[in-house]
Order: C-alpha cells, then sequence, then structure tokens
C-alpha cells in the first residue's frame, strides 16, 4: 500500500511540494496521523478500506522535510485556497516558514490519471 501510495503521489506531485526539489529519497507523508481512523473515517466515510493510503491523503516529501512534519518542527494551514508551510522549530524557520503552496501548479496530473 505505501509503494502504491508513494507511485501515486509521484505522478500527482513529481517533486517535493514544500523544497521544490527532485530528490532521489522521497516520502509519502500522511497529513493525518494513520493512528487517527475516526479522521480518517469522518474526511472519507466509513466504506473506504484503507483512508490513510489516499492519494488525497497524502503528499510527496524529502526526508528532511518529511522528518520535521513527523517530529512537529513544521505543519501545514490553508489560506485562500493556498496551502501555508507554518515552522515551529527556528532551524527550519528560515527556509520554508510561511511558504505559500499553490496546489493548482505544485499537483500535476497526467493524462489518464485524473483521479486523484
Amino acid at each position: 500500500m505505501q509503494s502504491t501510495l508513494r507511485e501515486n503521489l509521484l505522478i500527482r506531485d513529481g517533486i517535493c511540494i514544500v523544497s521544490g526539489k527532485s530528490a532521489q529519497l522521497y516520502h509519502a507523508a500522511q497529513l493525518v496521523p494513520k493512528r487517527r481512523t475516526d479522521i480518517y473515517a469522518t474526511i472519507f466515510g466509513p466504506d473506504v478500506p484503507d483512508p490513510a493510503y489516499e492519494t488525497s491523503a497524502a503528499v510527496l516529501l524529502v526526508t528532511s522535510i518529511h522528518r520535521a512534519y513527523d517530529m512537529f518542527q513544521c505543519s501545514f494551514y490553508t489560506r485562500d485556497d493556498k496551502i501555508i508551510c507554518h515552522s515551529f522549530d527556528p532551524r527550519f524557520e528560515g527556509m520554508y516558514h510561511g511558504k505559500v503552496i499553490d496546489p493548482a501548479t505544485v499537483f500535476r496530473l497526467f493524462p489518464g490519471h485524473d483521479e486523484f
């Protein structure tokens, strides 16, 4: 499941959505912790068998940013249909704090892959 999610994110995102860099070590980062099945049930409903592995519930991040996200050193919120990266760690802050991510330009779709 994780490898399929990663492949789908490579198709949709292509690069790390925060850094814009392509790297060999990408990680599929779930936006909600996998153990929070209650949140997934609210978002996707009870009929989705493994919602944590839905492409719409994850983003592609390079290793260092995924690690920072998992350690609560950074997070994301939305404003005006944009995604904003927020840093809680001064070491991370200078690089990507306040970075505006426009889903219309970051999330790419290839022909034949319109349903993500």
